[in-house]
């Protein structure tokens, strides 16, 4: 396995990572399960694509055998640092890629000069002792409302 930056051109490659991180979005969100991925994939891939031309964000994957099986997406706005997307296949958590991805996350970041990073994370994710381990605090609620069901 290894750690590889991409390209814009090769944004497809995470495309089962995405289907992978909003499954399991799905399967831990009570009262919004189902919603994920909020943007279809297409539209997330472009958007990603776009981000990684303006020069602001970097996309790394862990490969297996050519194929994206982790990755993790950054950007920076207005100073900010937003960590987008950072999933690793369940069959390979707890093997150290999380922390490899987050650090070229972190490296960003600092070659950025961010002095804040905000992630989302999905309301019940045990995610969240992964990133308080890597100095994440809770800062705000965002709460939600499903509507027109």
């Amino acid at each position: 396995m290894q750690i590889k930056k991409l390209l814009a051109e090769e944004v497809p490659l995470i495309h089962s990572c995405l289907l992978g991180l909003a499954e399991h979005h799905n399967s831990i969100e009570g009262s919004f399960s189902g919603i994920y991925p909020t943007h279809t994939l297409d539209e997330r891939m472009k958007d990603t694509q776009e981000k990684l031309r303006g020069g602001d964000a970097v996309l790394y994957a862990v490969m297996e055998d050519d194929k994206a099986v982790g990755c993790m997406f950054a950007l920076v706005d207005g100073g900010v640092g937003t960590l987008a997307i950072l999933y690793v296949d369940k069959r390979l958590r707890g093997k150290g890629y999380g922390d490899a991805l987050m650090q070229k996350a972190l490296d960003f970041f600092k070659e950025k000069g961010v002095t804040l990073i905000d992630i989302n994370v999905v309301a019940g994710n045990n995610a969240k002792s992964f990133y308080e381990k890597h100095g994440f605090s809770l800062r705000q609620y965002v709460m939600s409302k499903r509507t027109g069901e």
